[in-house]
């Protein structure tokens, strides 16, 4: 829930006029952040390298998911 909500909160910073695209791209940053961090995991977790890209699959398109929402309903 707070990770949304801080979500929301940058991308209303970053991207005042909001929109599509840009929640697109703030997605997208964030979700190459997220997916770094959840898929390196394999460095020190007995995991197989198929599981930390689905992962870090996952992850990102999570986030980008969550950008295209947020700003489909957030624009000016």
């Amino acid at each position: 829930m707070l990770i949304s909500l801080w979500f929301t909160f940058v991308f209303t910073k970053l991207q005042p006029k909001g929109g599509l695209e840009n929640g697109l791209r703030i997605g997208l940053y964030f979700g190459l952040f997220a997916a770094i961090c959840s898929s390196s995991a394999y460095i020190w977790l007995p995991i197989s390298g198929m599981l930390a890209l689905s992962w870090f699959c996952s992850a990102l398109i999570q986030w980008v998911i969550a950008g295209a929402l947020v700003g489909k309903i957030y624009h000016k």
